[in-house]
């Protein structure tokens, strides 16, 4: 070889080396950041002083301010399951304008999913002035949501109404499968009837932007202004509700009989820097959720009253394109007599075995009930939407309080008073014109659905799929340590399964 040629082999050797080691470097560098923080060995703090008190709302994720629990110096990143292999693979940033951060590589940092799952903490130095303090950083695989704002107002019903900015930090949104962080003005206040008087309560987001009415698209819910945040307070499970919903939204609403329920998705609350735990983001039941033609059709919501000597006492308008007067007087006619004709019968059927499925048995009267009435080109047809399904699969009234009772409620029958109604209305039909009556339609209806709809294993699919959400992210942990258990240890996952296994083998039997 010329002496030329091996001086250039030489020189091509020396930067591929010089270009490997800088890329190896590169390499081990990216290796040793978590969130675009430093890992350190905890060794590295002996070159400071512990110190005093530090702000962990001077704390940024991805540019936005961190959700933090200010008085435990802790903070939450919501992150996507499938970061969780190697801390290195964590999305987003973390950094601040006031501290240098450092992680401290342990054994939580090296087992990412046994430390969210069991809600163990990170820790974090913020460093300053050579002085340190250990802020702890919770990851969880739920979506985290931080309201900030202050009281401004009083609504028409007395409560008070905070305004301020909300930031929801979804580690994998559902429909966009990456990170994804959406900030809203807003507005907030307390809802809820006997829930109000509870620690954890039922809350009402009212998006805005620049004051007026901004809609925006959350954890694949849709896009609306209106939220609801349920504390889920009268379900030690928390999956009750999640359940029914799922249920009814992929199986009875298919049918392609009934209108759909409300749907959420599991989050972590903050509040002004206060942690407020387990939460389920739910679409408000509205016109625009349901599609509903806004030319002739009438949404309703049942009053929190058992009985009503009128109907604006059992019926609250919540859209209708004509007056109110005109409204009523169409309720009148059509719910709030003693017939029956108006009811769309298939709906109703599908939705009573739905309703004696779960033994619904908080949804009598006229509470917990949405009511649609469709204008089908001729007159309209009545459809029941159910609501607030806490109180179902176990959980009952008992010693008037809320109690869990398995034993009554398998083996308790729940209807409405509505059924009774049909139910004349469809033995008359029977004896005039030879159809079947409403137990006779029911029976032949619930011989078809436990085939392919109220199987163990359509049941088991959703209660497992909530379930392995739940625990995966650690919340429950968290928050059953902030709120403890309603029902003293009676109300299990096991003797939820339970129920909702052998509940259809007792509508079998019922129905026969």
């Amino acid at each position: 070889m010329k002496k030329e040629q091996l001086t250039k082999l030489c020189f091509v050797l020396v930067l591929f080396a010089a270009f490997l080691s800088v890329f190896i470097v590169s390499l081990v560098n990216e290796s040793n950041l978590c969130m675009g923080v430093k890992v350190v060995d905890k060794s590295f703090l002996e070159n400071y002083s512990f110190g005093g008190r530090f702000d962990t709302r001077e704390i940024l994720f991805n540019g936005k301010k961190v959700a933090s629990d200010e008085k435990w110096e802790r903070i939450y990143i919501s992150q996507p399951e499938n970061a969780l292999n190697n801390f290195s693979d964590l999305a987003g940033e973390l950094r601040s304008e006031k501290y240098e951060l450092y992680f401290i590589k342990d054994q939580c940092l090296r087992d990412l999913k046994y430390a969210v799952k069991n809600s163990m903490y990170l820790s974090l130095a913020a460093v300053k002035d050579g002085e340190y303090r250990i802020i702890d950083v919770i990851i969880t695989t739920l979506p985290v949501i931080s309201l900030d704002g202050r009281v401004a107002y009083k609504n028409e019903d007395g409560r008070n109404v905070s305004q301020g900015n909300m930031i929801l930090f979804a580690g994998s949104d559902p429909k966009y499968k990456s990170l994804k962080i959406t900030e809203s003005e807003l507005e907030w206040n307390p809802r809820g009837g006997s829930s109000l008087g509870d620690i954890k309560k039922p809350y009402k987001l009212s998006l805005k932007n620049k004051g007026e009415i901004f809609d925006a698209e959350l954890l694949g819910l849709g896009s609306d202004d209106d939220w609801i945040l349920n504390p889920m307070n009268r379900d030690d499970t928390d999956l009750r509700e999640k359940f029914l919903m799922d249920f009814w939204n992929k199986y009875i609403v298919q049918s392609g009989n009934n209108f759909k329920m409300s749907q959420g998705e599991y989050v972590e609350l903050v509040i002004n820097g206060d942690y407020r735990g387990l939460y389920l983001l739910q679409r408000r039941i509205d016109r625009k959720y349901l599609e509903l033609n806004k030319e002739t059709d009438i949404l309703f919501k049942g009053k929190p009253v058992w009985e009503a000597d009128t109907v604006s006492e059992a019926y609250e308008i919540i859209y209708s394109p004509f007056g109110e007067k005109e409204t009523y007087d169409i309720a009148k006619t059509h719910l709030f007599s003693l017939s029956a004709k108006y009811y769309n019968t298939d709906a109703f059927i599908d939705f009573s075995i739905f309703f004696n499925y779960g033994v619904i048995t908080d949804n009598s009267g006229f509470k917990n009930m949405y009511y649609v009435l469709k204008w089908n080109g001729e007159e309209y047809s009545v459809y029941f939407i159910p609501w607030d399904v806490d109180i179902s699969l176990g959980v009952t009234w008992k010693n008037d309080n809320f109690a869990y009772d398995y034993e009554k409620s398998m083996s308790i029958h729940a209807g409405r008073s509505e059924y009774n109604k049909i139910k004349g209305l469809m033995e008359y039909n029977k004896q005039k014109y030879g159809t079947l009556s409403l137990d006779e339609s029911i029976s032949k209806r619930w011989a078809e659905l436990k085939e392919n709809t109220f199987t163990t294993e359509n049941v088991y699919e959703i209660l497992d799929k909530n379930k392995e959400v739940l625990e995966q992210s650690g919340a429950k942990i968290r928050d059953k340590k902030l709120f403890g258990l309603y029902y003293k240890g009676e109300d299990t996952i096991a003797r939820l399964y339970d129920f909702a296994k052998l509940r259809i083998f007792k509508l079998d039997e019922f129905y026969k």
